[in-house]
Order: C-alpha cells, then structure tokens, then sequence
C-alpha cells in the first residue's frame, strides 16, 4: 500500500532561496527511496509563496 507525504517548501524573502529549498528537500526524499507524485505553487495563510510537493513511499 502506498503512503502519501504533503511537503512544503516556502521563503518569504526570495524565490530562488525557495526552489534551492525545494530541490534539497526532494533531493532528501528521492534518496530515502521516495517518488515525487506533484509538485504545485501558491500560498500559504500569510501569503507566503509556498511550493506543495507530493511525494509517496
């Protein structure tokens, strides 16, 4: 049976801080044996861009 993760990735400050955050985080979890089902952008409650990532096991 697959399990599902919710991972978010967020950085009020800059973009590009954001996405090198993302990639170390899917980096991590891509070695642990994970797979990357989505990844999606909006944001969070404080208007924060944020990058939702999806990953299952």
């Amino acid at each position: 049976m697959k399990t599902y993760q919710l991972l978010t990735a967020s950085d009020a400050w800059s973009i590009k801080k954001m996405r090198e955050k993302a990639e170390n985080l899917m980096n991590e979890k891509v070695a642990e044996g994970y797979e990357i089902n989505f990844v999606t952008f909006g944001y969070n409650m404080w208007m924060m861009p944020t990058l939702y990532i999806t990953v299952s096991k």
